[in-house]
């Protein structure tokens, strides 16, 4: 099993040293495991090196399309990596970062999907990136969102491979001492505690929403971001879009 740290806010020092371990830890062989958003707890890797999909497997878990995703700092970063059309940037502007995973055409030409392609197996690649599209959110859960912190602070914040977390089918992974329990594997080195994410019976994970262009969007499952909320927005910007026509 890996360490399970827990960490509490009012003990700095605690934090910067047990996350540079961290980083330490996921810079080399080992996986790091933390909540991505309250949508769940997952595991992150590096893709730029060669360990990750070895390190993945070795999990024993099965790879889905829901639950493997790119998570970036920045929708600067994220438009390097996906093709965004005017929609899925107003949506990133309006829901990130939040429990909203965006699913967009990858754009070719950038580094990570070229050198992936060489590297991974034809299973994970069509995985990974389901007709040629590709899964991207930024967190927004304070031990991520620290975790990226300490990345800036020492290099490039990379951009990180994820996998959240089921506990049954399609249930999400909200409570790190279950995760524990769940994914014992001497390659998970770290699992960064932030206690209980949701509460009660019905939890969810994040919302993904595929937005191919302007007109083809569609909301792969709805999650803690409703349906509502996500077709009212789409129902807005198209108002606000006519409304510029008119003039």
């Amino acid at each position: 099993m890996g360490l399970l740290v827990k960490l509490k806010n009012s003990q700095k020092k605690q934090w910067d040293f047990l996350l540079q371990c961290a980083k330490e830890s996921h810079l080399e062989e080992n996986l790091i495991a933390l909540p991505f958003n309250r949508g769940g707890y997952g595991l992150i890797a590096n893709p730029e090196q060669s360990s990750w999909q070895s390190s993945f497997t070795s999990v024993n878990w099965g790879l889905f399309p829901d639950q493997v995703i790119f998570i970036l700092d920045s929708l600067e970063q994220a438009m390097e990596i996906g093709i965004f059309s005017p929609i899925a940037i107003k949506m990133a502007q309006e829901f990130w970062p939040k429990e909203l995973i965006l699913q967009v055409p990858i754009n070719k030409s950038h580094p990570l999907f070229s050198k992936l392609q060489k590297t991974v197996s034809p299973q994970i690649l069509d995985t990974i990136f389901p007709s040629e599209t590709i899964k991207l959110m930024i967190p927004n859960d304070l031990v991520f969102t620290a975790f990226i912190q300490l990345l800036k602070i020492h290099e490039a914040v990379p951009i990180l491979v994820g996998i959240y977390a089921q506990d049954g089918s399609g249930v999400p992974c909200v409570d790190s001492t279950r995760f524990a329990e769940l994914y014992t594997d001497k390659r998970i080195g770290m699992i960064l505690d932030h206690g209980t994410l949701q509460k009660g019976r019905n939890l969810k994970s994040a919302t993904i929403v595929e937005c191919l262009d302007d007109v083809n969007i569609d909301i792969i499952k709805e999650g803690l971001i409703s349906t509502q909320e996500i077709s009212s927005f789409i129902e807005k910007c198209d108002e606000e879009e006519s409304t510029d026509d008119e003039f």
